[in-house]
């Protein structure tokens, strides 16, 4: 899926964010009580993906207005707004794994740790 961002198009899918070190992946969600929409922040990948599920899924309602570059040109952070009702909140839920799930769950996040392992 194309998008445009201040005038210039990328692809939605190939948006990553790589270059932040974990100390510095953060969310951050703004709303006032005058306005109907929220307003997010991310500098986190795991976070991103979600939000570029919510845009894919309605491109109507969800936008990225923003996109922030290191000086190398790696993306660092996004902003996004999408409708105040798109945010919830939920009490946590305990997941039953079996050990042949938390062997796949280590090695996959052993795969994705040495990708984007980077010290501040």
């Amino acid at each position: 899926m194309k998008i445009t961002v201040k005038g210039k198009e990328y692809d939605l899918e190939e948006l990553h964010i790589t270059g932040n070190c974990s100390e510095e992946r953060e969310v951050t969600v703004t709303t006032t009580a005058d306005e109907d929409i929220i307003h997010v922040y991310t500098s986190d990948d795991v976070y991103l993906t979600r939000l570029k599920k919510l845009i894919t899924a309605n491109p109507d309602s969800w936008k990225i207005t923003n996109l922030a570059f290191m000086k190398d040109g790696t993306l660092s952070g996004v902003m996004v707004i999408g409708p105040k009702n798109g945010l919830s909140f939920r009490a946590a839920t305990e997941r039953e794994y079996t050990d042949e799930q938390r062997a796949s769950m280590v090695e996959r996040g052993k795969a994705v740790g040495s990708l984007n392992k980077k010290s501040c």
